[in-house]
């Protein structure tokens, strides 16, 4: 290789390409930083970029460890750092992680996906909320800001992040706690009425009322859940995280 003296090499490889380098030492130890091919890169801009890389080392900056930790953030993206995080937490913790993940996919993912984890700021999270709450899905908009919050404290226990882009993002709208019930005679109005929306769907209106159990609990309702007269439903299929038993009537 031809050198300059000061660590800027042009090497020359078999089949004749060029290519500038920086050799130097740092902590007792010998690296090569890859600056660029020559002639793309010409000899004043080789030694300007030379001499960057002399500064970074003067500031006790290690240039080629710099390149490495940049590359390995630049591929952390969002789409990377959720996919971790619905396979490593979600799934794992969370029985309603469908709703969940069909939030985040719609208006997260889809807007924020390639991007690295550590570029998405404060203000793009409020423009996405912003969009949501557009098209009048206030609530909704609350929901997501929700679950973006507690995916960015994720990122922040995996070290992925330094602090979190959506920790001092208000609520997009105030929400009331729902305190309506439906009366009695309401609720023998909905039972008979069940009766004109064909057999199946008025057998499962009427169990939900009957036996109290969530819809998606009755939805997926198995055979071996049924004994004895009894609903049996396990702790992994209950909201609450415990096993429950309805005893059915023969009407």
């Amino acid at each position: 290789p031809l050198r300059d003296g000061r660590g800027l090499e042009l090497r020359i490889s078999i089949s004749g390409q060029k290519s500038w380098s920086l050799l130097y030492w740092f902590q007792g130890k010998k690296y090569r930083y890859t600056i660029g091919p020559y002639p793309a890169v010409t000899l004043k801009h080789a030694r300007q970029i030379a001499d960057g890389l002399r500064a970074q080392i003067a500031n006790h900056t290690n240039p080629q460890l710099a390149k490495k930790q940049a590359k390995a953030q630049s591929d952390l993206t969002i789409a990377y750092c959720y996919q971790e995080f619905l396979t490593r937490h979600l799934k794992a913790k969370l029985k309603s992680w469908h709703e969940y993940d069909r939030a985040m996919q719609r208006d997260f993912i889809t807007r924020y996906g390639k991007r690295p984890v550590s570029a998405v700021t404060k203000a793009d999270l409020i423009k996405m909320l912003d969009h949501i709450s557009a098209r009048g899905a206030l609530i909704h908009a609350n929901r997501v800001l929700q679950f973006v919050k507690k995916f960015f404290g994720w990122c922040i226990e995996m070290d992925y992040v330094a602090a979190s882009p959506a920790m001092t993002i208000p609520r997009p709208a105030k929400e009331t706690a729902r305190d309506r019930v439906l009366s009695l005679e309401e609720v023998r109005n909905i039972y008979n009425a069940s009766d004109n929306l064909g057999s199946v769907h008025s057998l499962f209106i009427k169990m939900k009322i009957l036996t109290g159990h969530r819809r998606g609990e009755l939805s997926k309702l198995k055979w071996v859940e049924l004994e004895n007269n009894m609903i049996k439903l396990p702790s992994e299929r209950s909201k609450n995280g415990k096993p429950t038993v309805t005893p059915l009537t023969d009407r």
